[in-house]
C-alpha cells in the first residue's frame, strides 16, 4: 500500500511542476516553445537525457528570463551523476544572481567537497547555514501552511546543510567531528543519506556496531528504498561485526519483515483517524452513478480535471500506470 501512496504523491508532484510552468500559457490560450521544452525536461526521468535537454534549452533560449533556475536544475542533475566540476560551473553562474539561495550554496559546497577543495566547501557550507538560519515561523510564506509543517521544512533544510558540513569533516579524515555533525543532522530530519553518512563515519572511526545499528534503521524505515551503496556497506559491516556472512540473508529477511510491520503501523495511523468528508454523488462516463457510501472501506483516489486543462491531460498517462497496477485490488478505487 505504501507503493500506491508513493505513486500518487509522485503524480501530484509532476502535476504541480507542470502546472506552475505553463500557468501563464493557459491564461493566454497558447504555449510558447520554451514552455513546451520545459515540460519535456520535467517529464524526463533519465538523468543523462535530462542533462542534454537542459543544455539544449540554454543554447536555444539564451534570453530566457529565469535562466539562473535552469543553471540550478542542470547543476543539480550533473551533481547527481557525479560530475561535480561541471556542476559547479553552472552553479557558480547561477550564484551571481542567487546569492541568498541556501540550497544553491549547499550544492556548491557539496560539489567542492567531492572535488577535494575542502576550504572552499567549508566556506560555502557556512554561508548556506547562515542563510537558512534566518528562516523562522515568522517567515512562513502562507498561513495555509501549519507552524509544524513549516518547522519541519526548516529542520530538513538545516539537516541537508549540516550533513554537508559533516561530509567535509569526513573528507578531512576527522571522523569524530563528522559523526557529531551527522548525528546533529539525523536528529533534525529522517533522511536515508544522512543515516548512511553517519554509518560510514562510524565505520571509518572503528565503531562497527554503531554503524550496523544505524544501517539497520534504514532497512526498517517505511519510507526508504534501500540504495545500492547502503546495501554494500551493510554487507561489509555485517561481515566485520559477525566475522561471517552465514546469517546475512536471514537477517535481511528479518529487517524487511520489520519494515513491513512499521509500514503497516504508519499507514494505519494516518488512515484510521476519523475525517469529515462531504457526501457526494458522481455520474460516470457510462451514465451510472456512484456515491460516497458505495466506497466505504476502500482506499479512494479521486482526480478532478477538465478537457481544457493541459496539465491535467499530461497527468493521464501516469494515472493509467497507477490504474493498471492497482485495478484488480478490491480494496482500492481509482
Amino acid at each position: 500500500m505504501g507503493e500506491l501512496i508513493k505513486e500518487i504523491i509522485g503524480i501530484a508532484f509532476i502535476g504541480l511542476i507542470i502546472f506552475t510552468v505553463i500557468l501563464q500559457a493557459q491564461q493566454e490560450k497558447t504555449m510558447r516553445p520554451e514552455e513546451e521544452a520545459l515540460i519535456k525536461i520535467f517529464q524526463e526521468q533519465d538523468t543523462g537525457k535530462r542533462i542534454e535537454l537542459l543544455k539544449d534549452f540554454i543554447d536555444n533560449f539564451p534570453e530566457y528570463k529565469n535562466k539562473e533556475q535552469i543553471y540550478v536544475l542542470l547543476a543539480d542533475s550533473l551533481s547527481d551523476r557525479g560530475e561535480y566540476k561541471q556542476s559547479n560551473e553552472y552553479a557558480l553562474k547561477a550564484y551571481k544572481k542567487l546569492k541568498d539561495d541556501y540550497n544553491l550554496l549547499n550544492l556548491i559546497a557539496w560539489n567542492y567537497a567531492n572535488m577535494g577543495e575542502l576550504d572552499k566547501a567549508m566556506e560555502f557550507a557556512r554561508k548556506s547555514l547562515d542563510k537558512v538560519g534566518k528562516l523562522s515561523i515568522k517567515s512562513k510564506p502562507s498561513e495555509e501552511i501549519s507552524d509544524d509543517e513549516y518547522q519541519k521544512y526548516i529542520d530538513n533544510e538545516k539537516a541537508y546543510i549540516i550533513d554537508t558540513l559533516g561530509f567535509i569533516y569526513y573528507k578531512r579524515g576527522d571522523y569524530e567531528k563528522a559523526i557529531s555533525k551527522f548525528k546533529e543532522a539525523d536528529k533534525l530530519a529522517n533522511l536515508q543519506d544522512i543515516k548512511y553518512h553517519l554509518a560510514l563515519a562510524y565505520y571509518k572511526a572503528g565503531k562497527k556496531e554503531e554503524a550496523l545499528r544505524k544501517l539497520e534503521e534504514i532497512y526498517t524505515e517505511p519510507l526508504f528504498e534501500v540504495k545500492k551503496d547502503t546495501e554494500k556497506l551493510y554487507k561489509d559491516v555485517f561481515k566485520d561485526v559477525y566475522g561471517t556472512l552465514d546469517n546475512y540473508v536471514d537477517k535481511k529477511k528479518e529487517l524487511y519483515n520489520l519494515k513491513f510491520e512499521n509500514t503497516k503501523k504508519m499507514v494505519l495511523s494516518k488512515f484510521n483517524k476519523p475525517t469529515k468528508f462531504v457526501d457526494f454523488e458522481l455520474e460516470l462516463l457510462d451514465g451510472k452513478k456512484i456515491k460516497k457510501s458505495d466506497l466505504l472501506g476502500k482506499i479512494v483516489f479521486l482526480n478532478f480535471w477538465a478537457t481544457w486543462c493541459y496539465p491535467c491531460k499530461l497527468e493521464l498517462p501516469y494515472f493509467q500506470k497507477v490504474y493498471n497496477s492497482w485495478k484488480d485490488k478490491k480494496d482500492v478505487y481509482l
